[in-house]
């Protein structure tokens, strides 16, 4: 039985650190995610060479199991996705599964490729190329264990959510979820869509957040799914409308603080939550930073009488660690010593500080016009990369029907 049990993707995450000199792979821009080809991959894992970038386990949902385990192993944790075969890599994932308990029977073993991320980071700026590998694998999956992952989430505390890659997924998911809390009211639904789903999945973030208890975004995220430039009243209440579930506590993750809305009673309630920001030049690797906070969130959550700033702040200790140091792999983060800390701290009344959970006022929320022009630079692109996605689709029908109509005539 797992206390938390997540839900996504499991890839090989390829993390490489780039100069500011350094010129990026051909099509490469940073502060950008894309799904790309196994080729691809297989090209920028030549370009680099073996020596010039770290490999490690990833996918959002897995790295939070990890970040749980490793930081609190008292708490069990349970994985359900798609384990290809990572035979470019020197990773033993089948060790990893065992050392973390997760349940063999909610995981699949194929004999496609492992999906794989290829990260590049320079500064605090890093660029992502996927490729999904196994986990489009993912649909049939749930369809086959769909009552062993039924049994497993009837006794869990909390069901953690991340983007999958495969159109039929989603729906597959949002049933389950919903039998889920039919069988098991108590359980709580926690979701992070990521950047992909957010910026060209829309309709189905608002589903699924549909169910949910925390949602999980960062600036960009929020931009595209409130259609704001700017994080006003307004934007929060429109987003609150489209997902249309009641106490559902979304969890904004901005570089220097946290925010947090919910509406109870027609009344909007906002938080915020300082965070002491680290200067670009201390930041090693960004990568994963957002799973780090997620982990550290909801972990908190699962320990009596914490409060929301207390979260906040596991969940940030968390980054902090992510962000500064060299090392890529979680297991070697030494989270443990960080939630230890955590816990030394809180039996000492340090970490009391009322005011780390005043009420936000929306005047804090307000973004300098460099920003927004920023953002909106940021929406064109992509808009304008969907948009030539369906441009694509209706040319290639379009050239179909015409080699078609050229057929039927000349017949």
């Amino acid at each position: 039985m797992a206390d938390i049990v997540a839900i996504g993707a499991l890839n090989v995450d390829c993390i490489a650190r780039s100069g500011t000199d350094s010129i990026l792979p051909t099509g490469f821009e940073l502060e950008q995610e894309r799904q790309v080809s196994s080729d691809r991959i297989d090209g920028l894992l030549r370009e680099f060479g073996g020596n010039n970038y770290s490999a490690t386990f990833g996918g959002s949902a897995f790295n939070v199991v990890r970040a749980l385990h490793y930081a609190a192993p008292e708490f069990s944790v349970g994985f359900v996705g798609v384990a290809g075969t990572a035979s470019k890599f020197s990773l033993d994932l089948s060790g990893e599964i065992d050392r973390l308990g997760l349940p063999r029977a909610l995981l699949r073993n194929s004999e496609a490729e492992v999906g794989v991320c290829f990260s590049i980071v320079r500064g605090d700026k890093r660029g992502l190329e996927t490729y999904p590998g196994a986990n489009v694998e993912m649909a049939s999956h749930l369809e086959d264990q769909r009552e062993s992952i039924l049994a497993e989430l009837f006794t869990a505390k909390i069901v953690h959510i991340t983007s999958l890659f495969d159109e039929c997924s989603p729906k597959v998911l949002l049933s389950i979820l919903t039998e889920a809390r039919r069988r098991n009211p108590s359980l709580r639904i926690s979701f992070d869509p990521g950047h992909f789903w957010t910026s060209q999945k829309r309709h189905l973030v608002y589903e699924l957040a549909g169910t949910a208890d925390f949602l999980f975004l960062n600036n960009a995220e929020f931009f595209h799914l409130a259609d704001s430039l700017e994080v006003r009243e307004e934007s929060v209440r429109r987003l609150l409308m489209r997902v249309r579930t009641r106490g559902i506590v979304i969890v904004l993750k901005e570089f220097n603080q946290i925010l947090t809305f919910s509406e109870i009673g027609g009344k909007l309630i906002s938080r915020r939550y300082p965070n002491d920001a680290l200067a670009s030049s201390k930041i090693r690797n960004p990568t994963g930073a957002g799973d780090a906070f997620a982990a550290g969130y909801l972990m908190s959550v699962l320990i009596p009488s914490l409060c929301p700033a207390q979260s906040a702040l596991l969940g940030l200790r968390l980054v902090r660690r992510k962000l500064i140091s060299e090392e890529v792999d979680i297991s070697s983060l030494r989270y443990g010593q960080v939630f230890s800390d955590f816990l030394d701290d809180l039996r000492a009344g340090q970490i009391d500080n009322p005011e780390f959970d005043n009420l936000a006022t929306w005047a804090d929320f307000g973004l300098s016009w460099k920003t927004s022009l920023a953002r909106l630079g940021g929406l064109f692109v992509s808009t304008a990369e969907y948009a030539w996605a369906k441009i694509k689709v209706f040319l290639k029908w379009a050239f179909m029907a015409a080699r078609i109509w050229n057929w039927v005539g000349l017949k």
